[in-house]
């Protein structure tokens, strides 16, 4: 992946700091991300978004402050992506700032990953109209005859849901599925939820495999699998309007 970090030429010796992310953002002349310190983050950053003006804000840990320059353009670069990178391209710029990023945190001495004791008492899955483990169970032996094996959790983020691989402390291998908040609602249709389960239910029973080189995630086996919910369209239908709001609110 090619950087473009022109505007960042700096001396080989560090007789100066390298420019505040203020600084970087005065010479973009971007007005529609700002960026935030947070004390309580360790080594993760996240974007949020303001519902009337739609701005951007970076939220980064307190020691990125002192970031190398390249470093802070590749947050605000990333925090600028599309929130859901649907597009094989903005995946792959993603991922390459990701590990870009990542790698200057791995340069610091600090991990770039929490180390967690596996505790599923943490997994909520009791939300406010639907309990997660209930509707889980339901498809689970109405689709796929009782064989997936996750556990299931409300997500902070209203537009991520996602599924994921874990280990255990004793390095078992297990299966987590996080549903976006914009579910957990008082007036979410029961179909909805059922909906966006189904589909990362479907990523452990057809994981990702390597096609041509590339990391196929929705191969055409998946899609098919998919379309047979029976209430599809109803969902995708209600998923984009509630995005869409959810986007303009912040």
């Amino acid at each position: 992946m090619t950087q473009n970090f022109a505007s960042c030429t700096q001396m080989a010796l560090d007789l100066y700091p390298p420019p505040s992310f203020q600084e970087l953002l005065s010479q973009r002349r971007n007005e529609d991300v700002s960026v935030a310190v947070s004390r309580k983050l360790r080594r993760g950053w996240h974007v949020t978004v303001h519902g009337k003006t739609g701005g951007r804000r970076l939220v980064v840990p307190e020691f990125l402050s002192g970031a190398p320059c390249d470093i802070k353009t590749a947050l605000i670069d990333w925090a600028l992506l599309p929130l859901q990178c649907r597009g094989q391209l903005q995946r792959r710029r993603k991922k390459g700032l990701e590990r870009f990023i990542f790698g200057y945190i791995a340069s610091t001495g600090r991990e770039t990953r929490n180390r967690s004791t596996f505790d599923p008492q943490r997994y909520v899955a009791q939300g406010r109209s639907y309990d997660l483990g209930e509707v889980f169970a339901a498809l689970n032996g109405r689709f796929f005859n009782n064989t997936i094996s996750s556990y299931v959790r409300w997500g902070s983020h209203p537009l991520r849901s996602f599924q994921s691989s874990k280990r255990g402390p004793a390095g078992e291998k297990y299966n987590l599925i996080t549903i976006g908040a914009i579910y957990n609602g008082p007036n979410v249709p029961r179909f909805a939820i059922e909906g966006i389960m189904f589909h990362e239910m479907l990523h452990i029973a057809f994981p990702p495999v390597i096609s041509n080189a590339r990391n196929v995630i929705h191969g055409p086996q998946f899609k098919q699998r998919e379309r047979l919910f029976p209430q599809y369209k109803e969902w995708v239908e209600w998923e984009k309007s509630r995005c869409k709001r959810t986007i303009r609110r912040g």
